[in-house]
């Protein structure tokens, strides 16, 4: 075994897109932060009667107070960032492999917009679904930096839901595989109902 190991494409999707701090987190920093505030002095320097244990523990305890005086201007940087960023988060959609089975799972990896868009990366479509491309979709391939903060190709849902290749009446692209289609369908149609809710 090699000590390099195989970044999957979820990780490299959160790799290649910047996101802001997720809102639970944000509050888990502030309980901390106020938490640090009520008892950070009371335990920081309790029991220290003299001079030299004052400066001891102010020592021992300096980098948590720099991190309480810096905390809100990281939180504002942060904050503003979010602002310019054109993703809120990356997730996994998951779909069954056929109909009917539970067992195996189709799951690819989709950034989520703020406005309540999906951005499905490019890669993790043509590791899934190696015989459906792009062009057989008809989907247009968004490139590299066009969104702030997206840094790899992506192809947008609105494209994957208006094209109608999963619909029954189209007719297969050549070249696509049977299993191919069936499974892109209901992970598409997993989508489309991820969309409504």
């Amino acid at each position: 075994m090699t000590g390099k190991e195989e970044k999957t494409t979820l990780e490299r999707a959160e790799l290649a897109v910047q996101t802001p701090i997720p809102e639970r987190r944000r509050r888990r920093f502030w309980l901390l932060w106020w938490i640090w505030a009520v008892f950070g002095a009371a335990v920081s320097f309790r029991g220290t009667l003299s001079g030299s244990w004052i400066a001891i523990a102010a020592i021992l305890t300096a980098p948590f107070w720099v991190m309480f005086v810096l905390w809100p201007f990281f939180a504002l940087r942060d904050r503003l960032r979010a602002k310019r960023l054109w993703a809120a988060e990356v997730l996994v959609l998951l779909a069954p492999e056929t109909r009917g089975s539970d067992e195996e799972k189709t799951a690819l990896p989709v950034v989520i917009v703020r406005d309540g868009g999906v951005l499905v990366p490019l890669e993790a479509w043509e590791c899934a679904f190696p015989t459906i491309r792009p062009e057989m979709i008809p989907a247009e391939v968004v490139s590299a930096g066009t969104y702030a903060g997206v840094n790899l190709p992506v192809l947008r849902e609105e494209d994957l839901l208006a094209s109608g290749l999963w619909s029954e009446g189209k007719k297969t692209p050549a070249g696509a595989s049977a299993s191919d289609l069936e499974s892109s369908g209901l992970w598409v149609g997993r989508l489309r109902l991820a969309k409504r809710s």
